[in-house]
Parts: structure tokens; C-alpha cells; sequence
């Protein structure tokens, strides 16, 4: 439906294109880190209102409780790993949604992300991890397969250590420093703050494979092909704040919004921060990246609930359209 909705030629939106109506709300719950500057900036030098969008953004404690409140309809559009829409879409996510799943992903963020496995300070080797509990989102979906395998290749099994569920990265990064587990999968910037605290790496996803594909921009199949206009609308103004963050010159600005919100950030810490996204930044998916979530899920995962295809779970036609407007 939604390729239909955008093979017509009163769909496809042109550069700038004023809109000469009220602003167009649309809600959008992440989870905290690095990636929301995408969003902050796009809302501080007004990338959305010059395409006609009111962007709310609210930040969520759990996996569990973004994709629950995206399938419900109290948010329009989310951050989220890829492996949370394998994992709902195929009847094997963690909790019981409001409506049958699909979610799918329409545009990517980051074209490797890398993931930090972050321990504590008297941790001397993965040796040392026997026996003890690490915190996770969810414990059957996004980032806990990671942390599994790359357990698993330094030798521990499943019955070596004990997952807990805690929430996103800012609450596994504080149940760290209170000392409740031995280690968590980190993101940016909290990975960062965490070392910065005297915690340490002891490894990352590069450690199991050079191609993951991570957080993306996901939304529901229903309100997409109710509002093609509007997503697109999101997207154009995604792809200015890309545009505006490539540029050196607004680097520092960035990095003040950054610290705007998260102020344990030190100057330096965010622009680096800063230059690593941009470095990163990726709306085309990553296909090989998508193709190992797969990998992980048909192995960690339900298996008696087949999986599909990494072209099931993502629709480019919005993006390509938003191109091939200008």
C-alpha cells in the first residue's frame, strides 16, 4: 500500500516545499544515547518545522516499553535496534503487544554499530565473568544476543552467567557503578562515561563480526501507510541534520546540544562524540549487518518460530522517494 501511496506523483515532495498549514505533530520515543542528536538538533535549528512537522520526543526505559507504545499508538516513529522488528514481526519478542506487530524499518542511522561490553574494574579476564549476573534491556531481544555470543566465543556457555533485565543503557551504565552486576553491552555515549568513571572494556561486537546492523528509525506499517506524507517529511528533515553535522564547522555547536543533554559529558567527550557519529552516519541499511542480527536471533532465539529475510523486516520506497524528489 505504502508503494502506491508513493508512486504518485502528489506524494513525492519537493526541496523546501512549504506546507501553509499548521505544523503536523508527530511523536517519537528513543531510548537515550548518542543517536538522539539526530532528533535534538533537528528540533533546536528547526530541520522539522521547515518541513512542516511539530517533532515531541520522549525517551523510554525498556525495550518492552517502547514496543508496546509504538503498537499501541501513543508514538509515531522510534529508535530501535533492527532485532527488536525481527523479533516482534516473527512472534518471539518478550512481551505481549497491544496489536498484531509491524513495526519494520524505513531508515538507517549508523552503518556498523559497535557495541561495548563494559565490566568492572577488578574483572581480569572473560575467566573472571563465571558465575556472575550482567545487565541487559531485554533478555530475549536487541542487544543481549551480542553479549551471548561474544561470551560464548571466549569460552562461556549459557549456563556460565546470569542475564537480568534492567532497562536501557543509562540504567544498566548506573547498575554498574552501584556494583549490582559484573558487566553490560554499552552504547555511546554511555560507554564512554563509563570507562570515564574507572570501569572498563573488556570487549565489543567487533569481537564476533565487522558487520552488525543496530539502531535504525522504525515505525508501524499501519501509521505509515496512513501518513506516507508526514514519514517522508521526518525523513528529509533527518537527512538536512545529517547534512548539517557533516559539516566542521558545526561540530561545536553539536556538541553543545549534546551536553544540553547529558551534561556529565565533558567539552571534549562530546565533541568526540560528535566527529564518531558523523563518521558513522548512514541512512542505507546495512544489509550484511542485518543478515548477522538474523544469524544471532536463529541462534539465540525461538526456534520454533521461523524468521524471514532481511527485506522483510525494512521498506526503502519511503527514503528512495524522499530522493528522488530532491
Amino acid at each position: 500500500m505504502a508503494s502506491e501511496l508513493l508512486s504518485s506523483p502528489v506524494s513525492l515532495l519537493q526541496a523546501g516545499e512549504p506546507t501553509g498549514k499548521p505544523l503536523v505533530p508527530v511523536r517519537i520515543f528513543s531510548f537515550p544515547g548518542l543517536l538522539n542528536l539526530l532528533i535534538w538538533a533537528g528540533q533546536e535549528k528547526k530541520f522539522f518545522q521547515a518541513e512542516g512537522l511539530e517533532v515531541s520526543h520522549a525517551l523510554t526505559r525498556t525495550s518492552m516499553e517502547l514496543v508496546k507504545k509504538l503498537s499501541g499508538g501513543q508514538y509515531d516513529i522510534a529508535t530501535s535496534s533492527i532485532d527488536n522488528v525481527i523479533a516482534y514481526n516473527s512472534g518471539q519478542g518478550q512481551v505481549a503487544l497491544p496489536r498484531k506487530a509491524d513495526f519494520f524499518g524505513f531508515m538507517n542511522i549508523n552503518k556498523n554499530m559497535t557495541l561495548s561490553l563494559i565490566v568492572q574494574p577488578g574483572i581480569r579476564g572473560f575467566e573472571d565473568l563465571k558465575g556472575k549476573s550482567f545487565a541487559v534491556d531485554a533478555i530475549s531481544t536487541g542487544f543481549s544476543f551480542v553479549l551471548r555470543k561474544i561470551l560464548e566465543r571466549h569460552g562461556l556457555g549459557v549456563g556460565d552467567y546470569e542475564l537480568v533485565s534492567v532497562g536501557n543503557a543509562a540504567k544498566r551504565l548506573e547498575s554498574l557503578k552501584q556494583g549490582l552486576y559484573a558487566g553490560a553491552i554499552l552504547t555511546p555515549p554511555f560507554n564512554q562515561l563509563a570507562e570515564a568513571s574507572g570501569l572498563q572494556k573488556l570487549g565489543s561486537s567487533q569481537d564476533i563480526t565487522d558487520n552488525y546492523q543496530g539502531t535504525c528509525f522504525i515505525s508501524t506499517r499501519r501509521w505509515a501507510a496512513k501518513n506516507p506524507q508526514c514519514l517522508m517529511r521526518f525523513i528529509r528533515a533527518i537527512l538536512a541534520v545529517e547534512n548539517w553535522l557533516s559539516s566542521p564547522s558545526h561540530h561545536n555547536e553539536a556538541a553543545q546540544i549534546l551536553r544540553r543533554h547529558n551534561n556529565a559529558m565533558t567539552e571534549a567527550g562530546a565533541l568526540n562524540a560528535v566527529k564518531g557519529l558523523v563518521r558513522g552516519l548512514s541512512p542505507d541499511f546495512n544489509q550484511a549487518g542485518i543478515d548477522t542480527v538474523l544469524v544471532l536471533r536463529g541462534q539465540y532465539g525461538n526456534k520454533a518460530k521461523p524468521l524471514g529475510q532481511a527485506s522483510d523486516y525494512i521498506d526503502m520506497s519511503y527514503l528512495e522517494n524522499v530522493r528522488t524528489a530532491g
